[in-house]
Formats: structure tokens, C-alpha cells, sequence
């Protein structure tokens, strides 16, 4: 079957699952890839692209150096080929020559390359995380093969002739006369010509180097500039509730309620959340949405946002400030009405200029996206955060109280007094407590999360 058939029949599949079992497809639909499309991460695809970019101006680079080298080398050589011109070689013959030289120690360079390639190669995989390697399909095979050597030799070998030919040309183009003298009008002009490579290969490595620059600094940003939250002395963990014993919403809020209390009791912790996305944690949420006063034309083509379902403590432990409204509080639960905080971006994207704090709005879900949750009303406004370091960067984001939309896959966050890793070995006892038979995983420190990432 073709891509789109099968994506067809999805679709076709998931609505019918929307229409018969509702409660169990709430919030749910279907995207069809192809498994490397749905095990690549969406970011690197772009690095990988910028790597190879930044690859080929080094060997850009090498070139022009090789190309400069050789230029002064056919130089010191130029009285060796006038006498070979004078005693009658034609010019064919000694640009054979050199090029044969240029493609000599090119193909000559190719073992040492391809061992120091084999080496990089090799630490580049020890040293990734594994959680990040399968992101990047055939990363955990990356080595030197019959495939890399050939494009090795093929590329040694363009290079020696396009950057080879100059050199030889030059040299082949010298008059006798001038060449047997010292100096004259052609080692003038090889000489400008060696100084416009020197200034072509600056002009290559300027912006290599101020790229390499702005990584370096980005990256330090990343890692130490705001994120919108403090990742500071939090303790994060995954749980999964098993279906078997969890299979309603009245377990799974229970399971939360329970967790919530027995991990604040834990010595050391000094405040504790849980989410079903939490940042740098690599997973996302998002939902189509219907603002109240906006007619919906197009099911299907409805304003997406992000989805946090998160505990009525979250905006202190994650010290994400509000800038209006309030906050989440044991009253938002079950049986209420439902609320809402939206992101400063949400709000200036749906409400420019205006007040959201009060203003409705509802989720659309099913795979054509006909149905639709009751009315949200927006209690309150946070600040932007730094979801992903690539590109879940300050993006529309929705909250909702976990208690009144309970969910069975979910982060726990537990600020701590001091080092959270002094903690592990408490917060996993008071959980099992709760269940025997339900772990928690990946369990690190807010701060190890933002360096994987």
C-alpha cells in the first residue's frame, strides 16, 4: 500500500474509535510516518545539515591552503620548469605533471583521514547519550565503510584537480625568459595570486568562525541564561499508570492526590508538581482549540496550542511567574467549573491588547476535530518558557489543573532544599508505598535534563 493509503485508513480508523468510544479518544488523533520519520527528532535534521554545511567550508579551507602551498611550491620550481619548456616539454606535459603531483598527495592523505575519521566517529558514538542516539536513525552503526572510502577517493581526487589546475596552469603559463630571471612580471602575478587564495580563504573561515562563535554562546545561554522557570534543586521522574489497575479517571486522580502528598512528605523536598509535559523532559502535548467569539469555519484547521495538565502547586514549584490572574488551587478539581492559565504569548496571540483573564475557550479533539469540551474559562496569565531548546521556544501554551483532567503519563517535580540527587533513594520508597508494582524512571535532576538536551 502506498504512504497516503495507509494514512487514509488511519484516519478512517480513528474516527470511528472518536465516535464509539469518546471518552476513552478524548483529545486524541492520528499522524501517519514513515519509522524514520517518526524516530528522527525534528531537530536533527537541521544539525545534521549544518554540520555538513560547516564540513565543507573547512575542506573549502584545506584547499585553498593546499592550493596556496603548492603555488609557492611551483614557484620555487619555476626555473626547473623553464628549462624543461626550453629544452622542449610542451605546457601539456608539465600541467600532466603537476597534476599527477596534486593527485598523488591526495590520494595519499586518504588512509591517514579515513583512520582519524574511524577515531572521531568512534568517540562521537561512545559519547552519546543512547536516549539522544535513537533519535538519529543508523547514528549507532555511524563508521568508515567501502561506501565512505569511494566518496573519500572521488573526492580526494575532484579536489586535487580542481584546486590542483590552478598551481599548474600558472606554472605552465610562466614565460622562459621571466623564469630564468629573478622576479619579473609572472612571480609578480603569482604572487597577487597567492594573496587573493589568502584573502578568499579569510573571507571562507570569518564566518565559520563567527558561527562557531554564536553556537558556543548560544549554547552557554541554553544552558545557564533564563528558561522562564528556575531548573535550579528539582527532581524529575516519569510515571506511567498501568491501565489494568488505573482504568478510570477517579484511580489515576486518586494516584496523583496520593503522590502529590507523599513526596512532599519526603525530608528535603520543599515543594512538588506534576505535569504531563515537563520541560526538557523530550516529550510534548499539544490541542486544537476554539476561542469563544470566533467562528469556527474549518474544524480541521483550528489554532493548535500547547497542553500542560499540571498540579495546583506548579507555577511555585517551577517558579514560572503570573503576571495576572491567579493561580491554580485545591478548588479547582472535579465537579467545578473548568479553568485555565494561558502563556503571555497565548494571550498577546488571542487576545492583542485586550484582557484574557476571564475570556472562554474550548478544546477540539477527535481526528476531524466535531468534538468539543466544555468552556474553559482563563483564570489567569504566565510567563513564557523554554520548553525545548530547539523549537518549543516561548510557544502558545495552555494550563489546565491535572485534578479536573487527570492523564496516566506524567512527570512528578519535587523542589528540593539542597542537591536533588541527594533525594532519589527517598522520593521512589514513598512512591512505591503508594503501589508496589508502580514504578517511577528517568528519574535526574532538572539541570542534567537541559544538558541532554
Amino acid at each position: 500500500k502506498t504512504f497516503d493509503a495507509v494514512a487514509t485508513q488511519m484516519n478512517v480508523l480513528a474516527a470511528r474509535l472518536a465516535r464509539d468510544y469518546p471518552d476513552a479518544n478524548r483529545d486524541h488523533g492520528v499522524r501517519v510516518y514513515t519509522l524514520t520519520q517518526g524516530m528522527m527528532d525534528e531537530g536533527s535534521g537541521p544539525m545534521l545539515s549544518l554540520w555538513q554545511a560547516s564540513a565543507f567550508v573547512v575542506l573549502l579551507i584545506a584547499c585553498a591552503n593546499i592550493a596556496n602551498l603548492m603555488l609557492a611550491r611551483a614557484a620555487e620550481r619555476r626555473r626547473e620548469i623553464a628549462v624543461r619548456l626550453a629544452l622542449g616539454a610542451s605546457r601539456a606535459r608539465i600541467v600532466r605533471e603537476l597534476l599527477t603531483e596534486s593527485v598523488l598527495l591526495s590520494l595519499i592523505a586518504v588512509p591517514p583521514a579515513l583512520g582519524f575519521a574511524w577515531i572521531c566517529l568512534y568517540l562521537m558514538r561512545i559519547s552519546m547519550p543512547a536516549r539522544i542516539m535513537r533519535f538519529v536513525p543508523g547514528f549507532e552503526t555511524l563508521g568508515p565503510d567501502l561506501s565512505l572510502l569511494g566518496f573519500t577517493l572521488g573526492l580526494a581526487l575532484l579536489t586535487a584537480c580542481v584546486f590542483g589546475i590552478l598551481p599548474a596552469l600558472q606554472a605552465a603559463r610562466s614565460k622562459v625568459s621571466d623564469a630564468l630571471k629573478e622576479g619579473g612580471r609572472t612571480a609578480t602575478g603569482r604572487q597577487v595570486l597567492r594573496r587573493a587564495i589568502v584573502v578568499a580563504e579569510m573571507s571562507i573561515a570569518l564566518p565559520l568562525l563567527v558561527a562557531a562563535g554564536l553556537g558556543v554562546l548560544g549554547t552557554n545561554r541554553l544552558l545557564r541564561g533564563p528558561q522562564g522557570y528556575n531548573p535550579d534543586r528539582l527532581l524529575t521522574m516519569k510515571l506511567l499508570l498501568a491501565e489494568r489497575n488505573y482504568p478510570d479517571d477517579a484511580a489515576s486522580r486518586r494516584f496523583v492526590e496520593r503522590a502529590l502528598e507523599a513526596v512532599a512528605a519526603v525530608p528535603g523536598v520543599e515543594r512538588v508538581t506534576v505535569a504531563n509535559a515537563l520541560p526538557a523532559s523530550g516529550s510534548n502535548s499539544s490541542t486544537a482549540i476554539e476561542i469563544d467569539g470566533h467562528p469556527v469555519d474549518d474544524p480541521r484547521n483550528l489554532p493548535t496550542v500547547d497542553n500542560r495538565l499540571v498540579g495546583s502547586q506548579h507555577f511555585e514549584t517551577m517558579e514560572i511567574p503570573l503576571t495576572r490572574g491567579r493561580g491554580f488551587t485545591a478548588a479547582d478539581r472535579e465537579g467545578t467549573d473548568f479553568v485555565a492559565i494561558v502563556s503571555a504569548s497565548m494571550a498577546a496571540q488571542y487576545w492583542p491588547g485586550a484582557d484574557p483573564v476571564g475570556r472562554r475557550l474550548r478544546v477540539r479533539y477527535g481526528p476531524l476535530r466535531a468534538s468539543a469540551s466544555p468552556w474553559i474559562t482563563v483564570v489567569g496569565v504566565s510567563g513564557d518558557i523554554i520548553q525545548d531548546w530547539f523549537n518549543r521556544r516561548n510557544v502558545p501554551t495552555m494550563y489546565r489543573p491535572i485534578a479536573q483532567v487527570p492523564t496516566t503519563y506524567f512527570g512528578i517535580a519535587a523542589r528540593t532544599a539542597g542537591d536533588p540527587m541527594t533525594l532519589p533513594g527517598g522520593i521512589p520508597r514513598a512512591l512505591l508505598r503508594i503501589d508496589p508494582a508502580q514504578p517511577a524512571f528517568e528519574m535526574a535532576s532538572l539541570r542534567q535534563g537541559l544538558h541532554r538536551r
